[in-house]
Order: structure tokens, then C-alpha cells, then sequence
């Protein structure tokens, strides 16, 4: 996943939903996705305090400018769309 990926993600709802998928998969859990949900984790405990610290009306920019990249990049990088659909639209109600 790229940078920018992770910040659509996490703009977007989606990061959670992706930890989801990746904890329910079937197959045994290996160390790279240990290591991915490791670092996951790692990058929400950073930005939580930052979005934290924004203003209502920025936070509502962040999120709409990386909600309208967000199916462009959902498209290939993330199994589960439903729940990113759900997130996304749970953003603008």
C-alpha cells in the first residue's frame, strides 16, 4: 500500500474495514501479515492525535479530498468495496 493509499484509507473509513479483512482471512496468519497489520496500527496511533487536532471544517477537507480518490484506488487494492462504500457514504450523511 503507498502513502497515498494509506491516507485514503484512513481519510475514508477505510482502514478499519481493511484490518477486518485482513483478520478474517483463512488462511494461517504469516508474518508479512503480521508485519502489515503491525504497521497499520502504527500509522493510525500517528495520524489519530493529528486529526484530532483539526478544526471540524479541515478535517471535512481532508476527507473530501481523499473521499474523491478514494475509488480509484479502492478499486485495485482493496478486496472488501461494500464496506469502503458504507464508509464513504457514512462520511457525508
Amino acid at each position: 500500500m503507498s502513502n497515498r493509499e494509506l491516507l485514503v484509507y484512513y481519510f475514508s473509513g477505510g482502514l478499519d474495514d481493511y484490518l477486518d479483512y485482513l483478520d478474517e482471512l483463512n488462511n494461517p496468519t504469516n508474518g508479512y501479515r503480521v508485519d502489515t497489520i503491525r504497521f497499520i496500527h502504527d500509522v493510525k496511533n500517528q495520524l489519530d492525535p493529528f486529526k484530532k487536532k483539526l478544526t471540524p471544517e479541515l478535517l471535512d477537507m481532508y476527507v473530501q479530498h481523499y473521499k474523491e480518490h478514494v475509488w480509484q484506488w479502492a478499486s485495485f487494492t482493496m478486496p472488501r468495496l461494500k464496506s469502503l462504500r458504507h464508509a464513504t457514504k457514512s462520511l457525508t450523511a
